[in-house]
């Protein structure tokens, strides 16, 4: 990649964060063929936002970039539901 950009934005009652790039990107099945290589990054990331009740979203467009979208309630927003409880 040759450029990187960063967006965050609080609306709506959630926080939105956003990274795109324009480099090569991934091929399709590429976090799942990670995943089975023991390589958790997407999964653990996807996993994490899921935990606070959010979601992330990925967009990778071979030879144009990628995007990787992560949107969070805030807590107390509606639709917010509590994830795994930590241990101390």
């Amino acid at each position: 990649a040759t450029a990187a950009c960063l967006r965050l934005a609080q609306d709506n009652g959630q926080i939105e964060l956003e990274v795109s790039d324009n480099g090569k990107s991934f091929p399709a099945g590429h976090e799942e063929k990670t995943r089975a290589e023991g390589h958790l990054g997407l999964a653990g990331m996807r996993e994490r936002a899921a935990l606070l009740g959010g979601q992330l979203d990925i967009l990778a467009e071979p030879q144009r970039g990628t995007t990787v979208r992560a949107i969070i309630p805030l807590p107390g927003s509606p639709g917010r539901h509590a994830g795994r409880k930590r241990k101390p």
